[in-house]
């Protein structure tokens, strides 16, 4: 199983612990297309 964190490219604190700890964070610059990501993330495994 893979975790993986979706935020908002303008949010710089939220995710900066699991960032520095190696964890795959993906940085979304327009909300709207948060169910693309999600579901290319599920494409990827």
């Amino acid at each position: 199983m893979s975790i993986s964190w979706i935020k908002s490219k303008s949010d710089n604190n939220s995710f900066r612990f699991f960032k520095n700890m190696g964890f795959d964070v993906n940085e979304i610059e327009d909300l709207e297309k948060t169910d693309d990501v999600i579901r290319e993330l599920i494409r990827k495994k």
